[in-house]
């Protein structure tokens, strides 16, 4: 799959990875939640909660929403690169669905731990 557990990956990066190898990724904004929770146990407990209510979410939901709200928050990645930690990986089973489905578990970075002191200040 290109990825293990602790590593840090650029979002670009980790969605060149969903696209080529079809696999769903997951980005969680929770610390706890997503360190002492299972992905299985999540999808199941947030089941009624619409996507963008949820302490995690799919990396290309996360990906248009965040491009249809800022058409420049590509480029921007360029200036401040968004780095995730993967915490798992594996294969869901969800109902409904024949087989199973290759996924990744990662953390969003909290704001106070993106590297801001060397992007310059445009006016």
């Amino acid at each position: 799959m290109g990825v293990t557990s602790g590593a840090e990956i650029d979002i670009r990066d980790l969605d060149t990875i969903r696209e080529e190898q079809q696999i769903d990724i997951y980005l969680y904004f929770e610390e706890d939640l997503a360190r002492e929770s299972t992905l299985e146990k999540d999808i199941e407990e947030y089941s009624d909660v619409p996507d963008f209510e949820r302490p995690f979410i799919r990396l290309d939901r996360f990906l248009q929403f965040a491009n249809e709200s800022d058409p420049q928050f590509a480029h921007r990645l360029s200036d401040i690169p968004l780095v995730i930690e993967i915490l798992a990986y594996g294969e869901l089973f969800q109902e409904g669905q024949a087989g199973t489905t290759p996924y990744v578990k990662g953390l969003m970075p909290f704001l106070d731990e993106l590297e801001l002191e060397d992007v310059p200040v445009t006016p």
